[in-house]
């Protein structure tokens, strides 16, 4: 039975009473709001809370994303920079002993592939320099890729400002380690790639330095330290 319904039946019962009639349909009425305001307040708090809720895990998935791209962009661009720069030291290979060499595989964590790479070569300077360049550009691409996948996966959950500065970043790293991939042909380096690379490198400090004050503020850093 609806409210108007109801009213109908009580005036019918209650007749002539006009005095109680309007007392109890006061009353009646009265709550019948108080019924529809509750179911309201109910409707908008929930709305509120849905909404609270996915902003909350939005904030979460910032939280967890944040550390782990900044550590990638922080990776990559050291590993760039130890291939790029020119002030490398190597050891003169050709001028150890096999148990030295056997020390020095271990430490630099040669295969069984590059160390018969090694023992076979006639100028296993050269060769040590070849495998180690090629090591060193393995661990870029590998800390490039780690980062590249991590922020395609997750890049929907950036704020704009934060995502034009990764992508900034990103295109000049890619540029980098094209130009070191082809500073290397046949084991004769073109120092000119690299010092190329290396002012890459160096002019991204500036990009990574605007970035960082806004990773901290997502994280409320300040608030951490209040």
């Amino acid at each position: 039975m609806d409210s108007q319904s109801l009213i109908g039946t009580v005036l019918v019962a209650l007749g002539s009473a006009s005095g109680i009639t309007f007392t109890f349909l006061k009353l009646l009425g009265n709550k019948i709001l108080e019924n529809q305001f509750e179911k309201s307040l109910e409707t908008f708090k929930s709305k509120i809370n849905s909404k609270f809720d996915r902003i909350s895990k939005i904030h979460e998935k910032e939280f967890e994303l944040l550390p782990i791209l900044w550590k990638n962009i922080l990776d990559v661009n050291t590993s760039i920079f130890v291939l790029a720069n020119n002030y490398q030291k190597y050891n003169d290979v050709n001028s150890l002993n096999n148990l030295q060499l056997e020390e020095l595989y271990k430490y630099e964590e040669f295969s069984m592939s590059e160390i018969d790479r090694m023992q076979k070569s006639s100028d296993k300077m050269t060769e040590y320099i070849e495998i180690l360049y090629w090591k060193k550009m393995n661990v870029i691409q590998k800390k490039m890729q780690e980062f590249d996948m991590h922020y395609q996966e997750n890049k929907i959950f950036l704020k704009d400002d934060i995502n034009d500065i990764i992508l900034k970043l990103r295109a000049r790293y890619i540029e980098a380690i094209s130009i070191l991939e082809n500073a290397n042909n046949n084991g004769i380096i073109d120092y000119s790639y690299k010092s190329r690379a290396l002012h890459i490198v160096e002019n991204v400090s500036p990009i990574i330095d605007s970035l960082s004050p806004l990773i901290k503020k997502r994280l409320c850093f300040s608030e951490a330290y209040e």
